[in-house]
C-alpha cells in the first residue's frame, strides 16, 4: 500500500511583498566580511554584486544606490553614498528582512531593495552569548614588494544579554561589540637616488629640453642662462652644481624625502610599511513593554564610536587627488558616534 499525504499549502494572504527573511541562526553562522549582515542581501533571488564604485548590490536590475536600509524601521542610510550608515553587530539581530518587489507604501524612499534589520528582544528567560575573533601577523603575508611582513593584529569581541524586567510584561536586551586592530600596508614610493640628490642626473639621460621658466634665468656652470634656455643646454652633461640648490628646497628634501632603500628596474624607491590603527565600540539597548494583549511599546538605541589613525594623511579621493605617500607628516585621524 502506498500512502500519500499532502500538507496544506501556506499562502500569504496579508502581504503581497516579495521578501526573503534571514533569521538569527543564519546571521550568526553564515560567513560575512567585517561581520556586516547587509552582505547577506546577495543571498536573495534577483540580487547581484555591484559593478560600480558604490560597492553594494543591485536587486532586480535596480541601481545599487536605490537600496534602502532600515534598523527597527528607522532609516540608517548614508545620505551621500546611500549605503548603510552603520554596521550592526549581527549577534544582536533577530532577523534581516530583504524586500525586493511590490513594496508596501511605507517603504517609499527608494525603488530598489529594502533591507530591514530587526534587533533581538528580551524574553522571560535570560539568554546571551560572548565571542572573540582574532587574527595576527603570522596568519597573513605581505605583497610582492614587502621587504618585511606588514604587521596585522586584530581582535573583534563582544557579547549580548537579554532577559525579563517584569515577567510576561517588560524585557531588556543589550549588546556590545568592540574592535581593536593595528595594521600596516606596504608602500613603494619613487625617490631620488644618491647621485640625483647631489645634482648628478647623467645616468638618467641628462636633463630635459624644456625651457627654464624663471624670468631672471639661472646661473649655469658656463655662465648665465637666460629664461627660455633649455635645462640640458644650461647644465650640459646633466650635472647641477650644489651652489644652485635652493636652501629651502634642499631642507625640505632632506627632511621629508628619505634615502632610497629599494631598487627595481633601475628605479629607486623607498619601501616601508605604513602602520595604521583602528578601534570601534558599539553598544545597543532595547526595551520592550507588553502593555496589554493588544498593545506593545518598545524603544531601542545604538551608539558607535570608531576612531582611527592613518600614518599617511589625506588618502587619495576623486576630489582631493593623491595625498602624502611618504612618512613624516601628521597622521590622518577620523572618528564618529551615532545615537
Amino acid at each position: 500500500m502506498i500512502e500519500i499525504n499532502s500538507a496544506t499549502i501556506q499562502v500569504e494572504t496579508a502581504d503581497m511583498q516579495l521578501k526573503n527573511v534571514i533569521g538569527a541562526a543564519e546571521l550568526e553562522e553564515l560567513p560575512t566580511l567585517d561581520r556586516d549582515a547587509v552582505q547577506l542581501q546577495k543571498t536573495a533571488p534577483g540580487v547581484v554584486e555591484s559593478n560600480d564604485r558604490e560597492g553594494t548590490f543591485s536587486t532586480n536590475g535596480s541601481q545599487t544606490q536605490e537600496n534602502s536600509y532600515l534598523l527597527d524601521g528607522t532609516d540608517i542610510n548614508d545620505i551621500l553614498l546611500n549605503q548603510p550608515g552603520i554596521t550592526v553587530n549581527p549577534d544582536a539581530l533577530a532577523e534581516v528582512n530583504i524586500i525586493s518587489s511590490t513594496l508596501d507604501p511605507q517603504f517609499s524612499r527608494n525603488s530598489g531593495a529594502i533591507v530591514d534589520e530587526a534587533l533581538k528582544s528580551g524574553t522571560n528567560q535570560f539568554h546571551g552569548n560572548g565571542f572573540e575573533f582574532y587574527r595576527d601577523t603570522f596568519l597573513n603575508n605581505g605583497n610582492y614588494f614587502s621587504a618585511t611582513r606588514p604587521v596585522f593584529h586584530q581582535n573583534v569581541f563582544g557579547g549580548t544579554l537579554g532577559g525579563p524586567i517584569l515577567r510576561n510584561r517588560a524585557f531588556f536586551f543589550v549588546a556590545y561589540q568592540g574592535l581593536r586592530n593595528r595594521t600596516a600596508q606596504t608602500q613603494l614610493t619613487q625617490v631620488f637616488s644618491s647621485a640625483q640628490r647631489s645634482g648628478d642626473f647623467s645616468l638618467d639621460g641628462g636633463l630635459s629640453n624644456n625651457p627654464i621658466p624663471f624670468p631672471g634665468g639661472l646661473q649655469g656652470p658656463n655662465g648665465h642662462c637666460p629664461a627660455g634656455t633649455t635645462w640640458s643646454e644650461c647644465f650640459p652633461g646633466g650635472h647641477i652644481p650644489a651652489s644652485n640648490f635652493n636652501p629651502i628646497s634642499l631642507n625640505l628634501l632632506n627632511k621629508y624625502v628619505p634615502q632610497s632603500n629599494y631598487t627595481n628596474g633601475g628605479i629607486n624607491y623607498y619601501n616601508f610599511n605604513a602602520p595604521n590603527t583602528a578601534g570601534d565600540d558599539q553598544g545597543i539597548i532595547r526595551i520592550d513593554d507588553q502593555l496589554s494583549s493588544k498593545d506593545a511599546l518598545w524603544a531601542s538605541t545604538i551608539f558607535d564610536s570608531n576612531p582611527s589613525t592613518n600614518t599617511l594623511p589625506l588618502p587619495s579621493t576623486e576630489s582631493t587627488g593623491t595625498g602624502a605617500n611618504l612618512p613624516g607628516f601628521a597622521p590622518w585621524l577620523t572618528g564618529w558616534g551615532m545615537t
